[in-house]
C-alpha cells in the first residue's frame, strides 16, 4: 500500500506597508519660516531707512529778510529769495546750527531740530537796523519818503532824519521854483546819504528874469526920485522932497541914501517949526 506524504500548505506573506515619510519644510517648521521672512523684511526696511536717514531731508525756512545769507553748521547753505524764504534738500537730521546774516538786519544764530517724521518748517523774524538818512538839497527843500513828508532842509540845505527803517523808498525833494527831485533807492545802514541836485524850473527862470528887470527899472526910478528930492531940498521944498523920498523907499525899502536924506529933511522941517 502506497502512501503519499502530505505536503505542507504554502503560506502567503503579505508585503509590509511602507511607512509614509512626511516632508519637512526647508529651514524648519512653517512658523520658523514666517519669522524668518519677517526678520528679512525688517532688515530690508532698516537698511532702506538707514540709507534714507543718512541722506537727510527737506527743510523750509521763512524770514522777513529777502536776500539773507544762510549758514548751516558753519557752511554756506544759500540765501533767501525775494520773498524771504528758502528750502534745502538733504539736510542731515538732528540738531543743526543755523546762522542768518543780512546787512540791513542784526545777525541771528540759533539751533534747529531736523526731525525724520516732521515737516521741518522754520520761521524767523530778524531785527532791522535803523539808519540815519541825510539828504543834501537847497535850504527849505521838503523831503518826502513814499509820498509822506519827513520835513525840510535846514539853512545849510541838509535834511537829517534818524530812525529810518531799511528798505526800498521813493524819495522826493521839492522846493518852490525848482523842478522836483525824484529817485527810488534802497536805504540801508551802509547807504544813508543822498545828494538831491535841484534844477531851477523854466517858470522860475522866467520869474527871476522878470524880477531882475523890475529891479533894474526900480533902481533907475529910485535914483531919479532921490535926485529930484535933493534938488527940492536945496530949493527948500521940504514937503515935496519928503514925498519923493517916501516914494523911492516904497520901491527900495533898504536904500541907505534915501533913509539918510529923509533924516536930514525931517530934521530941517522940525527946526523950522
Amino acid at each position: 500500500m502506497s502512501t503519499s506524504a502530505s505536503q505542507p500548505a504554502l503560506e502567503v506573506k503579505r508585503p509590509q506597508p511602507i511607512p509614509r515619510t512626511r516632508l519637512q519644510p526647508i529651514g524648519g517648521s512653517g512658523k520658523s519660516v514666517y519669522i524668518m521672512f519677517i526678520c528679512l523684511a525688517l532688515s530690508i526696511i532698516g537698511a532702506l531707512a538707514s540709507r534714507s536717514y543718512s541722506k537727510g531731508g527737506m527743510a523750509y525756512l521763512v524770514t522777513n529778510a529777502p536776500g539773507a545769507n544762510i549758514q548751516v553748521d558753519g557752511g554756506f547753505a544759500g540765501a533767501t529769495n525775494p520773498s524771504g524764504w528758502a528750502e534745502f534738500g538733504r539736510l542731515p537730521y538732528g540738531a543743526r546750527s543755523l546762522q542768518l546774516m543780512h546787512p540791513d538786519y542784526e545777525p541771528l544764530s540759533t539751533t534747529i531740530g531736523m526731525g525724520w517724521f516732521s515737516e521741518n518748517r522754520f520761521s524767523f523774524q530778524l531785527k532791522p537796523i535803523p539808519l540815519t538818512l541825510t539828504v543834501y538839497a537847497a535850504p527849505g527843500a521838503e523831503v518826502l519818503l513814499n509820498g509822506q513828508s519827513m520835513g525840510t532842509a535846514n539853512n545849510q540845505g541838509a535834511f537829517v532824519k534818524a530812525g529810518v527803517m531799511p528798505g526800498d523808498y521813493d524819495i522826493q525833494v521839492t522846493l518852490t521854483g525848482y523842478s522836483p527831485f525824484h529817485i527810488r533807492r534802497h536805504l540801508s545802514p551802509k547807504f544813508e546819504q543822498i545828494y538831491a541836485g535841484l534844477n531851477i524850473s523854466q517858470e522860475r527862470v522866467r520869474q527871476m528874469q522878470e524880477e531882475q528887470r523890475r529891479a533894474q527899472e526900480n533902481a533907475v526910478k529910485v535914483q531919479q526920485l532921490l535926485g529930484r528930492a535933493q534938488q527940492q531940498f536945496n530949493s527948500r521944498q521940504y514937503q515935496a522932497a519928503l514925498a519923493a523920498i517916501d516914494e523911492s523907499l516904497k520901491l527900495e525899502p533898504g536904500n541907505v541914501a534915501a533913509q539918510q536924506l529923509k533924516t536930514r529933511v525931517v530934521q530941517t522941517i522940525n527946526i523950522l517949526k
